[in-house]
């Protein structure tokens, strides 16, 4: 963790700092939707491939 914190990556916050955490809602528009299907065919074919990949290194 430390090399985290020389890296400049991460830091200590003081207690007197505020922690506000905001949360976002997003949904698709029409035509992002329209894309889901090929989302899922891809998901798909990763998963098959992962599992060949297990079957060929098994």
């Amino acid at each position: 963790m430390d090399l985290v914190y020389t890296k400049g990556i991460s830091g200590h916050c003081d207690s007197t700092e505020l922690a506000v955490i905001v949360k976002y809602k997003y949904k698709l528009t029409d035509i992002g939707r329209e894309f889901e299907p090929v989302l899922e065919s891809i998901k798909v074919w990763g998963n098959k491939y992962i599992q060949y990949l297990h079957d060929k290194n098994a």
